[in-house]
């Protein structure tokens, strides 16, 4: 059993590589063969690689005009660092880092708090991450009442 669930896993890594590789079709044999060996149905590889293709189809559906096919624009300004802060300016630049390093602050004391009162947040990111922006909020609250 453990074979097969490694054979599996394998063909996760594959899948997500997102094409049908010649070993995405041998791991596929493999475990079709270990499937009718332990009588289990077959999967059917098919369908799921049938069902991904239509998945990645864009749904974007832009009507043509004046028999120009007009495709979707994408910004095309990438700023590097330095050309980012420079336009927007030192003052906004320096409320903008104070902000992240008040955010920053605000996050680790919250996660520590939360850590101490419940020691699933500690294994729980995701409850702990719910719980900062439950904190948070309720502290913006108080703050303005």
């Amino acid at each position: 059993m453990t074979e097969l669930r490694d054979l599996w896993d394998e063909y996760g890594i594959i899948v997500q590589g997102g094409s049908r590789t010649t070993r995405a079709l041998k791991v596929e044999e493999e475990i079709h063969a270990l499937q009718k060996k332990i009588g289990t149905s077959r999967y059917d590889f098919d369908k799921r690689w049938e069902r991904n293709a239509e998945m990645s189809k864009s749904t974007l559906l832009i009507a043509p005009t004046d028999g120009v096919e007009e495709t979707p624009s994408v910004p095309s300004t990438n700023f590097t660092f330095e050309q980012a802060k420079e336009r927007i300016g030192e003052n906004d630049f320096a409320l903008l880092e104070d902000c992240a390093m008040r955010a920053e602050a605000e996050m680790v004391v919250l996660a520590r708090i939360l850590d101490s009162l419940n020691i699933d947040n500690q294994r729980n990111v995701a409850r702990r991450g719910q719980a900062i922006n439950i904190a948070v909020r309720k502290f913006e609250e108080l703050k303005s009442g």
